[in-house]
């Protein structure tokens, strides 16, 4: 958004959005919430870094270059739904960002999503993540 200085920007490579999916889910995901992990949830979470994150599409949201946000898609399509769709695999945004700045972040993501995914979006959240459940509401998504 201009005059924000937060901008979209792709990953620069594979290795980037790896490492930054990786690091924020271990800080932000399966660290304050490992009490609620069960063995086989973290088995299908290795499974999705090994073989789902590499087909994945990726975007971040930077301020001065440096990463605030990102989000993670897979196509689905044909595989596990009867209609094609996109599924958010992961979302983050950078809690120290200021309340003004995550609205922009969000309108940024937002807009992404529309102009890069299929009518339907799915995503699932952990019934003990609260704050990306009110996100998703926020951004207009339905249980």
């Amino acid at each position: 958004m201009a005059g924000s200085g937060f901008e979209l920007a792709p990953f620069r490579n594979a290795a980037e959005h790896r490492k930054w999916a990786r690091a924020t889910d271990r800080k932000y995901f399966s660290g304050p919430f490992r009490a609620y992990l069960t063995p086989a949830f973290k088995a299908e979470a290795a499974e999705y870094y090994k073989s789902e994150l590499p087909r994945a599409k990726g975007i971040s949201v930077r301020k001065k270059g440096k990463i605030v946000a990102m989000l993670t898609l897979l196509e689905i399509a044909g595989r596990n739904s009867a209609r094609p769709l996109h599924w958010i695999s992961w979302l983050w945004a950078d809690p120290r960002v200021p309340k003004t700045g995550r609205r922009v972040v969000r309108s940024l993501l937002l807009g992404w999503l529309r102009a890069n995914t299929f009518k339907y979006i799915g995503a699932s959240v952990h019934a003990a993540n609260l704050r990306s459940q009110k996100w998703f509401l926020k951004s207009g998504f339905r249980p």
